[in-house]
């Protein structure tokens, strides 16, 4: 699996809408969506994520976009979790596992930055620096992160996610 698949996967998060209703499947997202994260600049990537996120097309993140985003992403890594290289598969757990402990209340209130219930792009991504590079390799640079600030968010936990990033290497 690359590697830009795999904060697809979890930045997160997924509708679990069929392909039969018109929204396309995670499966199918990751397909499409795989090859250009890979080789285009981060920004494109995540404006994909965000795309596909916001399954009702409000340019709003809600919390049951976010929690049926979350069973989907678990629901994907139990049917392919064989088939992903150990760490691949250890890295989507560990991100899964930070995403459950930071809960998807405390995380859409902790971005949520002018309280309307939802999540904006801007928001969303408000704590990573897009550049040129893809997202793989932006994920493996600390400096792509304000830590500062993803610390204020959400504590201690924020170590366990740099921790996991730095682990890329």
């Amino acid at each position: 699996m690359n590697i830009a698949l795999v904060p697809l996967l979890v930045l997160w998060l997924a509708w679990p809408a069929t392909e039969a209703r018109g929204t396309p499947s995670l499966d199918r997202f990751l397909r499409e969506s795989g090859p250009v994260c890979a080789v285009a600049p981060a920004g494109d990537c995540l404006s994909r994520l965000f795309a596909f996120l916001d399954a009702d097309r409000d340019r709003r993140i809600v919390l049951t976009e976010l929690r049926r985003a979350r069973r989907e992403a678990g629901s994907w890594l139990a049917r392919y979790r064989d088939r992903l290289a150990p760490f691949d598969r250890n890295l989507a757990d560990g991100l899964l596992w930070i995403v459950d402990l930071v809960g998807l209340d405390s995380l859409l209130a902790g971005y949520d930055a002018d309280g309307d219930g939802g999540l904006t792009a801007a928001e969303l991504f408000a704590d990573i620096r897009p550049d040129a590079r893809p997202l793989g390799e932006l994920l493996r640079d600390p400096q792509a992160f304000d830590w500062p600030r993803l610390r204020a968010r959400f504590g201690r936990v924020a170590l366990l996610l740099r921790a996991l990033l730095e682990g890329l290497d």
